[in-house]
């Protein structure tokens, strides 16, 4: 292998894992603010985003809430 394709090769490889990981911050975006929304109803799941450090900004009736 030269060095060339070396090189190509480690750029696919980083290319990849940063459309991978684009992909699980849009999924963990979504999980958060599902959390969030039945953190309304059950006090527990706040306490998830808490332990994570989460901050989660939803609208909900026309007003922006801000969890945990």
């Amino acid at each position: 292998m030269t060095a060339n394709q070396s090189k190509f090769n480690e750029a696919r490889l980083a290319q990849s894992r940063l459309n991978e990981a684009r992909q699980l911050e849009t999924i963990l975006d979504q999980l958060a603010k599902r959390i969030a929304h039945g953190s309304e109803t059950d006090p527990r799941l706040r306490t998830i985003l808490s332990k994570h450090g989460m901050q989660v900004t939803l609208e909900i009736n026309g007003e922006k809430k801000q969890y945990p």
